[in-house]
């Protein structure tokens, strides 16, 4: 599908978090090499930094950073925004789910005003409530993207002001990282113990669960089973790195290292990645690097919401099952067969993309739409 005189349907692809620019990227990357869609991306300084690196020859929205100021009223900057888009001839807004930043939902709301569809792509199996919402009540796209069925049955089953479409298209990160399961296997003799830390003790205190000794137990279980791999710290991108830099010089001794690798590069570095529930470490698993959750006694068990048999995850609850764990050389991650449902998600995701439009420009484009 194309618009006026043949032309791609110009796309503004916008995004804060990781989770959401690392399902945003692959698109972003193929669109720019087929131009069968017409897409710039909006973000932060930082996300563009990001997805500069992510992307090449990203091109970017030239647009002001009031899109990103929390601070703003809301209300007289969604205005704004809807008018530019309406002025700029954008023809779809496709977007991340970030738990806090403003600029998705704010490009939502600015969309619904403009008569332009909007449609998030979700990368993570919680916080739903946050990811549609914001200081004013449900935030609502016209589409939500989820990565796999489960996904798309959680969301349908809560409670929505308003009707939205949901469509399962699969992770295009997964699809991405399938392909890399080459890479990571020569990583089986040579690469390090990795831990993926997240930041659950400060931003999700409800959880009950302590990175820092969660990493404790993982050094000591480690040396005590005889594993001689350096064990390499890699903090979340939301985590302040001087506790950890305080946490690998007090453990110096003990072959304990801050990662310092680009992620891209830490997959060919990776024997095998231990965390709690961060999407790194599903990751990790899908690129066929042997990955466990390891975590005793969370005092919220929905904390814990990988899809963890899927992905071929470990679970482990002490320090005995992780010590077996590690001494029986862990499995690698999910072979192809487990990732089928993720192959040609950015076809999907550019078919519902393209299909949001078609709707939009045709005379049944006012109709409300329904779940699906």
């Amino acid at each position: 599908m194309s618009g006026l005189n043949g032309a791609p349907r110009r796309v503004l692809v916008a995004g804060n978090d990781h989770g959401g620019l690392n399902l945003l990227a692959p698109l972003l990357s193929r669109w720019a090499e087929t131009g069968e869609i017409d897409a710039a991306f909006l973000g932060s300084a930082a996300a563009r930094r990001e997805m500069a690196f992510r992307v090449a020859g990203l091109r970017l929205a030239a647009w002001p950073e009031t899109p990103f100021d929390a601070a703003a009223d809301p209300r007289e900057g969604v205005a704004r925004l809807a008018e530019r888009l309406r002025r700029e001839g954008w023809q779809a807004v496709l977007t991340g789910t970030s738990l806090a930043a403003v600029v998705e939902k704010r490009l939502w709301r600015a969309a619904a005003e403009a008569g332009v569809p909007s449609l998030a792509y979700c990368d993570m199996w919680w916080g739903y409530r946050e990811r549609f919402g914001d200081g004013d009540g449900e935030c609502l796209p016209g589409t939500v993207l989820a990565v796999d069925a489960r996904m798309a049955d959680e969301i349908r089953k809560l409670a929505w002001s308003a009707p939205f479409r949901i469509v399962e298209v699969g992770s295009t990160l997964f699809e991405r990282l399938a392909g890399q399961r080459a890479e990571a296997a020569g990583a089986r003799d040579s690469g390090a113990l990795r831990f993926v830390s997240e930041p659950a003790s400060t931003a999700f205190p409800g959880a009950g669960i302590d990175e820092f000794e969660v990493a404790e137990t993982l050094v000591a279980t480690a040396r005590a089973s005889g594993i001689a791999r350096s064990v390499v710290i890699r903090p979340h991108p939301a985590e302040p790195a001087e506790p950890w830099r305080r946490f690998v010089f007090a453990h110096a001794a003990m072959d304990v290292r801050l990662d310092v690798l680009p992620l891209d590069r830490t997959f060919a570095d990776t024997w095998a990645a231990v965390g709690i529930s961060s999407m790194l470490l599903a990751e990790y698993a899908a690129a066929g690097i042997p990955s466990a959750s390891f975590v005793a006694d969370a005092g919220d068990p929905a904390y814990l919401c990988l899809p963890f048999a899927s992905l071929g995850i470990a679970r482990l609850s002490n320090a005995s099952e992780l010590a077996r764990w590690l001494k029986e050389a862990p499995a690698p991650g999910p072979g192809p067969a487990a990732l089928d449902s993720h192959a040609g998600a950015a076809d999907r995701v550019t078919a519902a993309v393209l299909a949001a439009t078609e709707r939009a420009s045709s005379p049944r484009g006012s109709v409300p739409v329904v779940r699906s």
